[in-house]
């Protein structure tokens, strides 16, 4: 949706670069799919450490000319949460860095934040680096 042309009187849903159209490319029909009414939280880009709220598609903004400012940002977003909340599954650690990872929504989802907070348990992106080394990427 990331490309899409929302019709007027609405906007990209703040998520639209993740969102994939069933037929790949996006149609008229996904319009319902890719925008949010505009003027609404959907349409709020949450900065980083932050995330939409809940309610976002029906929460509207206070900006003016009926569209979303920065001001928005405590009626749009809230917190986003840290990795080292999650508990990983089976056969999986939290990342040495998961305390300055954030989760993709307030609380964290082992089906969306699994690569992001966990490692499979015996590699090395489970081992602490001593101070000073950082890990190899090969």
């Amino acid at each position: 949706c990331g490309a899409y042309k929302c019709p007027l009187g609405f906007a990209l849903k703040n998520n639209a670069r993740k969102i994939e159209c069933p037929a790949h490319n996006c149609t008229l029909q996904d319009s319902k799919l890719c925008c949010a009414d505009e003027g609404t939280c959907g349409t709020y880009h949450c900065p980083r450490g932050l995330v939409p709220v809940e309610s976002a598609a029906s929460t509207m903004c206070t900006g003016k000319n009926g569209r979303c400012t920065h001001d928005d940002e405590a009626t749009c977003c809230q917190p986003a949460a840290m990795c080292s909340t999650m508990t990983c599954p089976s056969g999986f650690s939290l990342r040495p860095l998961a305390p300055h990872l954030y989760c993709s929504g307030a609380t964290c989802s082992e089906q969306e934040d699994k690569i992001t907070c966990c490692a499979e348990e015996g590699t090395c992106a489970t081992y602490s680096c001593p101070l000073g080394l950082v890990h190899r990427y090969d």
